[in-house]
């Protein structure tokens, strides 16, 4: 694969991302309080629960992004990435019909963080990585959610009546 056309890999992955969290209800995080639908627990579990995954999602980005680390390593990060993405879907599934609009956001926060370590891992492929300040990653971020929009258009601004009230939460 040659530079350019992972520019353009990168764009149309970013494109998925930032929508999949508005065009869909299944949970790709786990968030820190309990989700209306979801079995009671004790009041800690929900924020150890997703204060672990944070943390592995953590590790993940930093085994994709590191530069001295071998490249069975970064893929490994990316493997995990996606294995924790999924990993929320499957528990929360059964219980959880409708996500809240901040769960929402969460997941696009860390859909930013899984878009920002593959860029990184493959410049770091292609060349040495280099240092950004942050209005690159302000620059980013504002980018990313520019690309949201169609999604959250679609999702809370537009009606959509054979799917009922529920829908428009």
């Amino acid at each position: 694969m040659y530079p350019e056309s992972s520019v353009w890999l990168i764009i149309v992955l970013a494109i998925i991302c930032a929508n999949v969290p508005f065009l869909t209800e299944r949970m790709f995080a786990f968030v820190p309080v309990r989700m209306k639908g979801e079995p009671e627990k004790f009041a800690g579990f929900y924020l150890i629960r997703a204060f672990v995954f944070y943390g592995v999602m953590g590790c993940a980005f930093y085994l994709t992004t590191e530069v001295v680390l071998p490249m069975s390593a970064k893929l490994f990060g990316l493997v995990l990435f996606i294995v924790l993405f999924a990993m929320p879907g499957f528990l929360y599934s059964r219980y959880v019909a409708v996500k809240p609009v901040w769960a929402r956001m969460v997941e696009l926060l860390l859909l930013v963080c899984f878009i920002a370590a593959v860029g990184f891992f493959i410049e770091s492929y292609y060349a040495n990585r280099f240092t950004q300040s942050w209005q690159f990653y302000a620059i980013g971020i504002c980018l990313f959610v520019l690309l949201a929009f169609p999604g959250f258009v679609w999702r809370h601004l537009m009606r959509h009546p054979g799917l009922g009230q529920g829908h428009m939460e």
